[in-house]
């Protein structure tokens, strides 16, 4: 059990965390994203406004999320990374579908958002990659 597998604050000081359990290297696995808080400035301190109640924004059975970048903008969304031990691992893309979806491009700032959470994802995934399904090699998904 990683109560906290991955951790990000976004621009408004919203804490982001992402908690993920596993039974072995054959699963089950469990994963979900919290807003665990707020950081925030009282004067010249760091203010911790603790969530009163974990709730999950998202929820993925069968994946263990280990890591997360948060896409600013509002085409913005988040970009997770699994670590599934036997079974590989995925990068999952949500969020707008303003970066991604048809015949919708990344843009400016976003897209450079975007390769670095790509980057950073990548870089914490250690099985074999596949992205929102499909393997490297995999055509079928074009």
């Amino acid at each position: 059990m990683r109560h906290i597998s991955d951790i990000k604050v976004d621009s408004a000081g919203i804490v982001y965390i992402t908690s993920a359990s596993d039974a072995g290297d054959d699963g089950p696995f469990q994963s979900a994203l919290y807003v665990a808080g707020y950081l925030g400035f009282s004067g010249n301190k760091i203010v911790w406004k603790q969530n009163s109640q974990l709730v999950p924004l998202y929820r993925a059975d069968y994946r263990k999320i280990e890591g997360m970048e948060l896409v600013p903008g509002n085409a913005g969304g988040v970009v997770f990374g699994t670590d599934d031990e036997n079974f590989g691992s995925y990068v999952y893309v949500m969020g707008s579908g303003e970066w991604g979806v048809g015949d919708k491009k990344i843009r400016g700032q976003e897209r450079k958002y975007f390769l670095i959470s790509l980057i950073s994802i990548f870089l914490i995934s250690y099985g074999n990659l596949t992205c929102n399904g499909y393997s490297p090699g995999d055509r079928t998904g074009d």
